[in-house]
């Protein structure tokens, strides 16, 4: 039976010419031979260098979210403020057409009022 405990533990059954009784050979090694092992540390100096890449890549992501959260927040107040113009502009426009049409009903009765009174002049 092998032994659950370690992590490299067989019985292999042997070929013999007993038949009445079989034969097993039991082989294990101590877990210490495992985890000491030039693989097992190469897998753990690696395992630390994956968390650091992993680091590192969350970093730049979040570096990256960053600018791009205070790009749109400047594109948002820069609509804002182009909105604002806009909407000035159109009122300067529409104060602009209301100025013009009030002078030039006001030249026309002007107009008509020097007509008038050349009219009496005659």
């Amino acid at each position: 039976m092998p032994n659950s405990e370690l992590i490299a533990s067989q019985v292999v059954p042997l070929a013999t010419a007993d038949f009445g009784n079989p034969w097993f050979v039991w082989f294990g090694q101590d877990n210490s031979v495992f985890y000491n092992s030039p693989e097992v540390r190469a897998i753990a100096s690696w395992r630390v260098s994956a968390y650091a890449i992993v680091a590192a890549a969350g970093l730049i992501v979040c570096i990256g979210w960053f600018f791009v959260l205070r790009d749109f927040k400047k594109a948002r107040l820069a609509n804002a403020a182009l909105a604002t113009a806009r909407d000035e502009a159109r009122w300067a426009e529409e104060e602009s057409r209301r100025a013009e049409a009030s002078a030039h009903e006001t030249a026309q009765q002007l107009q008509r009022l020097n007509s008038d009174v050349s009219r009496l002049n005659l």
